[in-house]
């Protein structure tokens, strides 16, 4: 009889291990994708903001004065980027100063 209640132990608890393993490897998957994932936007936006400092710099070795907006940088340099994921605020000052740039996510 001991016998018995051993074999359906051994039912149950091969299931559950197995269901409780691939619950193990679907959460660990999840967390490595959200982490992969903050790291690509986190790249994203360095990449940005460095596309934007050159383009900047370029602008006005090239023309003699800093881009009023970011418009123009988008319209005369090609520059582009995710509005969906990043907001870029760009502050003009003069034409001969450097504008303030912050890149966000968003």
């Amino acid at each position: 009889m001991f016998d018995s209640n051993n074999k359906n132990w051994k039912r149950f608890i091969i299931p559950c291990g197995i269901a409780l393993l691939f619950l193990t490897l679907f959460l660990d998957f999840s967390i490595f994708s959200d982490n992969l994932n903050n790291r690509t936007l986190a790249q994203e936006q360095k990449f940005i903001e460095e596309a934007l400092e050159k383009n900047i710099t370029t602008c006005y070795c090239v023309e003699g004065f800093y881009p009023p907006n970011l418009n123009y940088i988008e319209r005369e340099y090609g520059f582009t980027y995710n509005s969906t994921k990043f907001y870029i605020d760009y502050t003009f000052i003069a034409d001969n100063l450097r504008p303030h740039v912050i890149v966000l996510q968003k």
